[in-house]
């Protein structure tokens, strides 16, 4: 009997991980990409990532596409209908009628809140990454978000918006008008500068994520300037899961989970941001992941099916 698969599929804007599982959701193989967010990239480079991701997993497995029978995309970038609709539109017309009737598009934050919360229990997800945003879902199973405005009006706590202030006090230091920060070296090196007058135009034409890592680095070694940056980010994501549970109408054993990469891993900024939402937030229980959201994805694309 020929074997049936589902592919998961998590997309943002740093990087696209994808995983082939059987019915069951067991995986079989997993292989990765560069950014998919569309709001980065652009729809069309969006879809051409994605279709590659799901031609490597059947690659991977020896199976054909005709075997697939669901796939689920959680995309950084996919909150709008309008913007789900467009992307949808472009894999179809490149992937055909067939792929594009198998998909189910979702953002990034529903397929990591499944990983975080597979039995519909009700919750907080808090993800920080390139981009930032939080999702609860009560009792009832109504699911209440904050933030994700996206880069340009908000992604408060976000590795974008770490960097883009970490640049903006580099710079506001230059000028003379701020103390003297090691991240004026580190900004430097990291995006090959020969002067801190270059990044304005670095900046307008290149992703600058990357540079929050450094900024958090800075802060676990004491630099004042970095270590007042994070704080204002970390009371920004405690402050959008306090509103998300007062929206909830629940106060105690409320079960919180982080994503992202920069809180999935214990550092300065993650610590920082679990502390202030205990202070915030007395009757909070911050669950550990155990889950990825490509897993996530999986089990949406498994229950769909079921």
């Amino acid at each position: 009997m020929k074997q049936s698969y589902i592919i998961g599929i998590d997309g943002g804007g740093t990087k696209t991980v994808a995983a082939i599982a059987r019915l069951d959701a067991t995986i079989v193989a997993q292989v990765k990409a560069g950014p998919s967010n569309p709001n980065a990239v652009g729809f069309e480079q969006s879809a051409k990532v994605l279709l590659n991701l799901v031609d490597e997993c059947c690659q991977k497995v020896g199976c054909k596409s005709n075997s697939v029978k669901k796939i689920v995309i959680g995309l950084a970038g996919a909150g709008r209908e309008e913007d789900k609709q467009q992307l949808l539109k472009i894999l179809k017309n490149l992937g055909g009628d067939s792929f594009v009737k198998k998909v189910i598009l979702e953002t990034d934050v529903r397929i990591a809140f499944e990983a975080a919360f597979p039995d519909n229990e009700a919750g907080i997800a808090v993800i920080s990454g390139t981009g930032s945003i939080v999702m609860a879902r009560t009792a009832n199973q109504k699911f209440i978000r904050a933030g994700g405005w996206g880069k340009t009006l908000g992604d408060d706590g976000s590795g974008h918006a770490i960097a883009r202030d970490a640049i903006r006090e580099v710079l506001k230091s230059h000028e003379g008008r701020m103390v003297k920060t090691v991240l004026t070296s580190r900004l430097k090196k990291s995006f090959k500068l020969r002067s801190v007058d270059e990044i304005i135009s670095y900046a307008a034409h290149h992703p600058i994520a990357s540079f929050a890592p450094q900024v958090i680095e800075e802060a676990t070694k004491g630099d004042t300037v970095a270590k007042e940056i994070l704080m204002v980010h970390a009371l920004a994501l405690a402050e959008a899961v306090e509103i998300v549970r007062i929206k909830m109408q629940q106060k105690e054993n409320i079960q919180v989970v982080c994503f992202g990469s920069l809180l999935e891993h214990r550092n300065f900024y993650s610590a920082l941001v679990r502390e202030i939402i205990h202070e915030m937030i007395p009757g909070v229980v911050i669950r550990k992941q155990k889950l990825s959201p490509v897993y996530g994805a999986l089990l949406l694309a498994r229950k769909s099916i079921n």
